[in-house]
This record gives C-alpha cells, structure tokens and sequence, in this order.
C-alpha cells in the first residue's frame, strides 16, 4: 500500500504457531507448515465473511499480520474466525505430517495504522504484537489440548464481545498483559475447548480496582503502597511505647515467670476499663467490616474471629504491660490513667485490625471515603 501520511483504522489479526523452530520441524517442514498457515487463514477469513484479496498482511516467519480494511464488520472477527481458524486447521492437521501439523495463538486488536514505503506501523499494532507474545496466551495454548488460543484486547472486549450476542463473555478470562512498555488486561478463550461459563468473572473484573489489582500482580508492574500501611505504622509505635514500659518492668522485677504474679500488683480499675474497651473495639470491628461489606464477604466472619483468638491471646500481655507501667510510675494506676494506657492499647489493636482488613480488600480504604466504581 502507498504511503498517505495519515493514520488509518483497521482491525488487526495477528497469528503466530506454537512450536515453528522445533527441532523436528525441518526446513521442508517449516515451509509445508507455513503454506498451510496461509490457507487456513484465507479461509477462515472467508467465512468470517473478509476477502484475503482486500486485505493488507505481512510475513512473520512462524506467523502473519493481517489488517483487515474498516469497512468489514469487526463482530465476526471475533464471532467466526476462530471456530473457521479450528476447522481449517483440523483439516489441514488431519492431511499432513505430523511436523507440519500448527496450533496458534491468535490476536485481535483494532486501532489506527500508518503505512509507509516499508510497511505499516502504529502504537496500536505495536499492542497487538504484544498481545500475541503475553505469557498467559502461551500458557493457555499450551495447558489446553485445542487448536488454537485467542486473545483480544480491553476495546475489543468491551466493544465487541460484550455485546455479541452470539458469544458468551463468560466463557473469556481476563489476564495481565505485561510484555515490554505493555502493562494492560486482556481477554483470553479457547474456541474449540472453551472455559465454563463464570458470569461472576464479568462482575469482578468490571470493576476499577479488580483490574488494577489483576495488571498490578504482573511481573515487574510498579508496586502500589497498600491502603493499611499507615494504621501498622501508628499501631506499632503506640504498642512499642507501651511495650518498652511494662516489659522492661517485667524483667526488672521478676515478674515475667507468671502472669498471675504480674496480675498481683493492684490494677483492678486497669484491667476492667482495658476489658470492656477490648470487647467494644471488637464489637465495632464487626459492625464495621458488615457495613463496608454488605454483608456479602465470606472473609468477613472469619478474619474477626481471628482479630477475637489473637486479642485473647495477647490481652493477658497487654495487662501485663499496663502493671508494669504502673511499678514504673511507682504508684497505683488510678482509674482515669488506666483509660488513657488502655484506650491506647486497644486503638492500636483496631488500627492493626483494620489494616488487615482494607489490605485483604474486605473494607475500602477509610481515606478514600465512599466507593465507587
């Protein structure tokens, strides 16, 4: 094509087969496999409803580029190329040489192109390059036992896919593409083994945050600070500054044999206030992580009563370190100090709760106010 200068739209089909340099793929056998690749694809194409005529493509060795001009609907793109791709090359695997047999990955993107006296490039057609080499498409051909394995991007999914009616979204699975300057979701399905149908796959991934998280966990993608970082910061310093009060007077005295021994030492008032401030704090923790929830969270229930076991365990300590507290101020910790020292202590047992939970995802970020997605 002569180059114009400006960018143009197209539908982008890129393909690649799985396992061109094999060391079994001779050279005959590369070029026999290589002329069924071209085959299959006119007819496929074809069926899809796309003269290979009024197409533009270019060579790739182990695969072609195919820019199919806008003027075709991008639907069957997605709709019947892949089945047409399989039954093409069922019937090209089923008339040749075992190392001439193909498997491909397929790519579909669609965006704007420029041609010049060398061929064609875009940022676009850079992105389906990358689609077509992410490590999820591999493995999904390769933990499949079908011809073929697709991939579209995020514009055509939400495009195309979303709306056919002819093809079931559930059936794609969003994956991290991560390939290069390429840090984006795509979708990826089997068309001749196709994954169950998963509607909840859809609404998971509509959301902002899920695809943050999914592009986020991919290898080498900038790390994110967790939202509960600051209440861990706050929570330690203020459990350090008591710690260092009642454990050192602890050792000092001999006490850390027996908590009851520790207990000796009058701080009635302390641990009764300290009491209901735990149980109340506990309470609210509840309340909380339903409301943020909805109720509808399964982690919910179980990660309060994890917060209930560890703050058992630890509020004999916690006692502990109000008593000695109390040796070291040489007096008997009077009612209004023992709410102080246990407010304290319990504040920062609920900020290091509730960092767990926005860190888990079961409460939004309490500095981000109110959801929304």
């Amino acid at each position: 094509m002569a180059s114009t200068g400006q960018a143009v739209h197209r539908v982008m089909v890129l393909v690649d087969i799985e396992g061109f340099g094999a060391p079994d793929r001779t050279l005959p056998h590369q070029l026999g496999t290589r002329q069924g690749l071209y085959t299959v694809m006119a007819e496929a194409l074809q069926a899809a409803g796309v003269p290979w005529a009024v197409c533009y493509h270019e060579d790739r060795g182990d695969g072609a580029v195919v820019l199919v001009p806008p003027q075709y609907p991008k639907a069957p793109l997605v709709e019947v190329l892949p089945e047409a791709l399989v039954r093409a090359l069922r019937a090209h695997n089923h008339t040749s040489h075992h190392s001439q047999r193909a498997r491909l990955r397929l790519a579909v993107h669609a965006g704007e192109v420029a041609f010049d006296q060398h061929g064609v490039t875009s940022t676009s057609l850079t992105t389906a390059f990358r689609l077509l080499e992410a490590a999820p498409l591999k493995k999904a051909l390769a933990d499949s036992p079908g011809l073929v394995a697709m991939i579209v991007s995020r514009l055509i999914f939400d495009d195309v896919v979303h709306h056919s009616a002819a093809l079931d979204p559930a059936v794609f699975r969003p994956v991290p593409v991560n390939v290069k300057e390429v840090r984006d979701i795509a979708w990826i399905a089997l068309p001749d083994h196709p994954y169950p149908s998963d509607a909840t796959v859809l609404a998971h991934s509509a959301r902002h945050d899920t695809f943050r998280t999914v592009i986020d966990g991919a290898a080498g993608a900038p790390e994110r600070k967790k939202p509960g970082t600051w209440h861990r910061k706050c929570a330690f310093l203020i459990l350090a500054l008591i710690g260092a009060l009642g454990v050192g007077e602890m050792v000092n005295h001999n006490k850390w044999k027996s908590t009851l021994a520790v207990l000796e030492i009058g701080i009635g008032p302390a641990a009764v206030t300290a009491t209901f401030f735990f149980a109340g704090s506990l309470a609210l923790l509840a309340f909380l992580a339903m409301v943020k929830t909805k109720g509808n969270s399964g982690n919910a229930g179980p990660v309060i009563a994890v917060g209930i076991l560890i703050g058992a365990a630890v509020f004999p300590i916690v006692v502990s370190a109000i008593a000695g507290g109390s040796q070291i101020l040489r007096t008997q910790m009077p009612p209004v100090a023992a709410l102080v020292v246990s407010t304290f202590v319990i504040s920062a047992g609920f900020l290091l709760a509730l960092g767990w939970l926005e860190d888990r995802g079961e409460i939004d970020p309490v500095s981000s106010g109110s959801s929304a997605h």
